[in-house]
Parts: structure tokens; sequence; C-alpha cells
């Protein structure tokens, strides 16, 4: 169920699933959408977008978008778009 809501605004204690994301994603560990984001993920590992991308990624090790990115994506290990 979770996997279809787009959220504006999420915290995320761990870890968070979600549909997509039209702004600001926090996540102490890491966060996953199942399609597309616009605005900014912010987490402590890593970001998973397994759709396109627009905005900002920002973790301490990774982010991933499977489609296109148009941004900004920092990382303390590696930026992939595929």
């Amino acid at each position: 169920m979770f996997h279809r809501i787009i959220n504006k605004f999420s915290i995320n204690l761990y870890a968070g699933y979600n549909g997509g994301l039209d702004g600001l994603e926090l996540s102490g560990f890491g966060s996953m959408l199942k399609y597309n984001m616009i605005g900014t993920k912010i987490s402590g590992f890593g970001n998973i977008v397994l759709g396109s991308g627009k905005g900002a990624q920002l973790a301490g090790y990774f982010n991933f978008t499977k489609e296109h990115f148009d941004g900004f994506q920092a990382s303390g290990f590696a930026n992939i778009v595929t």
C-alpha cells in the first residue's frame, strides 16, 4: 500500500519506502522510491529511486537512480544513474 503514496514531506527514523516524492524526504539510514522523485532526498547511508529524478540527492554512501536524473547528487562513495 505504501508504494502508491507520493509524499510532499517525509521523515524516516531508519528507512522509508514510498511510491514517489514531490518535496523533501529525510532518512536516518536510507530511502527507496518505487517511481519518480521531484525535490530533495537526504539520508545517512543511501537513496534509491526506481524511476526518474529531478532535484537533489544527498547521502553518506550512495545515490542510485534507475532512469534519468536532472539535478545534483552528492555522496561519500557513489552516484549511479542507469
